[in-house]
């Protein structure tokens, strides 16, 4: 129990004080004979009684707020006759749990049996609070991240072809195939009769390839969602380079009806496989297509470097060894993939039964405009409170005239085995 300071205190204010702490003294003598609790009880309600009125009253009520409030939960409770002091003015629980040792409460099924022995009894829940008694889930939410899209299948193309850009103030692509015949020969002496060497070269161009995508948005979306916004955005530009990329391959673009469309490697930009000058092979593989095609460029004096194909061929050739016990596909130290000294390029881009043997700086991307997207609001996007994100890109695919014979397409994998195959008799 706390004594009020005194010092600097005068007169009225000094003479209070002065009788609180003497009746904090004779509390605290009290306590420290053991009296009962009775006789305690009686000297506490005398000292408020004796206060009762003044201006000390107040000071009495907190004093005794420490432990004659513990002595009326515990009155009633326990027998406190011949009780010490240490033991009256402890907390309820620990009087509580005192009270069940005494009555040699050790196990739940004990106090079952002794519940009823109390005063006023004791009321045993049997349904504890349970997570279903709190209604909701967010509160207790961790997020693991944020909104996350599919991801689009690798690049088939964008990072391995050769990449040029149109220049400000030109909208066309031109390149020059020529030929040239060479008529070199014996001469007599005073006599030359050997034909003159003859060339010839013819200007092309090629239009470039507009592509565009829209994409609409509340406003509300930017300044709630500005993550989900972002990612949208993402979404846009990697989805129109994915376009273009598969477009590389199998683009529609031609001279005739869709001149500003990408012009594919398939249609416009290959040499299919032709089995003619490849050597018949016993049992032959996949390896020995690629091999095939490689001699087929290089007959026509260019070397390939390339091999795509899909990730389910390059799976099962990874796993398949040849005739001397090497498996077909190799992992390099930098992760790699190379076949017969050509690189891999795994991708769904290209069919599961297709195959593109070629040297890859033959193939030309040309880009007009970069990836370029303009957000804003446009015509009745002000009106509605909406934005509309535009992407723009201009580009074009050029495999120039003779070097497509250095990019050798494969159709159909499984018939051009066939058509390499060494049938014995």
């Amino acid at each position: 129990m706390k004594k009020l300071e005194i010092q600097g205190l005068e007169g009225k204010a000094l003479e209070m004080a002065t009788q609180f702490n003497a009746a904090v003294d004779k509390i605290e003598s009290l306590e420290q004979k053991g009296l009962s609790f009775d006789t305690l009880k009686t000297e506490i309600d005398s000292l408020k009684t004796s206060t009762k009125g003044t201006e000390l009253e107040s000071k009495m009520t907190a004093l005794e707020e420490g432990f004659v409030s513990r002595l009326n939960v515990m009155e009633g409770k326990i027998d406190t006759k011949g009780a010490k002091s240490e033991d009256l003015f402890i907390s309820p629980a620990t009087a509580f749990l005192n009270l069940l040792e005494q009555k040699g409460v050790k196990t739940f099924t004990d106090f079952l049996k002794v519940k009823d022995d109390f005063k006023d009894g004791i009321e045993v829940k049997a349904d504890p609070i349970v997570t279903g008694d709190y209604t909701g889930t967010i509160s207790r939410t961790q997020e693991a991240s944020a909104v996350k899209f599919p991801p689009v299948r690798p690049f088939a193309f964008l990072p391995y072809v050769r990449t040029g850009t149109v220049s400000n103030g030109k909208s066309l692509i031109m390149w020059t195939p020529a030929s040239y015949t060479a008529n070199t020969g014996y001469a007599g002496e005073s006599t030359n009769t050997v034909p003159e060497n003859q060339a010839s070269a013819t200007e092309k161009t090629r239009k470039m390839a507009k592509i565009s995508a829209v994409q609409y948005m509340s406003a509300e979306t930017f300044e709630d969602l500005p993550q989900f916004a972002q990612r949208l955005q993402e979404q846009l530009s990697s989805n129109a380079n994915l376009f273009v990329d598969a477009r590389i391959l199998s683009g529609d673009g031609d001279d005739s009806t869709n001149p500003n469309h990408i012009y594919g490697l398939i249609t416009q930009g290959s040499t299919e496989f032709d089995a003619v000058n490849a050597e018949p092979v016993f049992k032959p593989n996949v390896s020995d297509l690629v091999d095939a095609c490689a001699t087929q460029a290089e007959i026509d004096k260019y070397i390939v470097n390339t091999v795509w194909m899909h990730p389910k061929t390059a799976n099962k050739l990874r796993r398949t060894k040849d005739t001397t016990g090497q498996y077909i596909i190799n992992k390099l130290l930098t992760g790699e993939e190379v076949m017969g000294g050509l690189r891999v390029i795994r991708s769904e881009g290209i069919g599961a039964d297709q195959l593109l043997v070629a040297n890859a700086s033959l193939i030309q991307l040309w880009v007009k405009r970069s990836l370029n997207i303009k957000i804003g609001q446009f015509g009745n996007d002000v009106l509605n409170d909406n934005y509309t994100a535009v992407l723009f890109f201009r580009a074009q695919c050029l495999v120039e005239d003779d070097e497509k014979k250095g990019v050798i397409f494969v159709p159909s994998v499984s018939a051009a085995l066939a058509a390499i195959e060494e049938v014995n008799n």
